[in-house]
């Protein structure tokens, strides 16, 4: 049985996604997205936040490495997949999660945003 992960809430895309292909075509695009929480620890308020790295596949791959961009605020259903690998700068080896995505909702996205106001308001 594998486990299927959802993050709501303040979730925002802190890097370009990355738009690529397999060698047999199929589309994914991966992205690191950042969850920020406020805290209250005695009386005083801070964020923490918390990067999630991410990947999607096929259609939804193409959409979000055409049309998301740094800032955009999306929520996120996926299945989190581990993932090893050796540091090249280091030599050390490393481990980490990805979230594969199976559904992605976006809440803003200032490109989309951008692009609609440019429309209504040409120069």
């Amino acid at each position: 049985m594998s486990t299927l992960l959802k993050v709501f809430g303040n979730i925002t895309i802190v890097a370009q996604p990355e738009l690529k292909h397999s060698p047999k075509g199929t589309a994914f695009a991966k992205f690191r997205a950042v969850h920020n929480e406020k805290v209250n620890n005695n009386g005083t308020w801070t964020e923490e936040a918390c990067f999630i790295s991410c990947v999607v596949f096929n259609k939804q791959a193409e959409y979000v490495g055409n049309h998301l961009n740094k800032g955009a605020k999306i929520a996120i259903v996926g299945t989190p997949k581990a993932d090893a690998w050796i540091d090249k700068k280091t030599g050390e080896p490393r481990a980490g999660f990805d979230i594969k995505i199976d559904t992605l909702e976006v809440i803003y996205n200032p490109k989309r945003d951008l692009e609609t106001s440019n429309r209504s308001n040409p120069q």
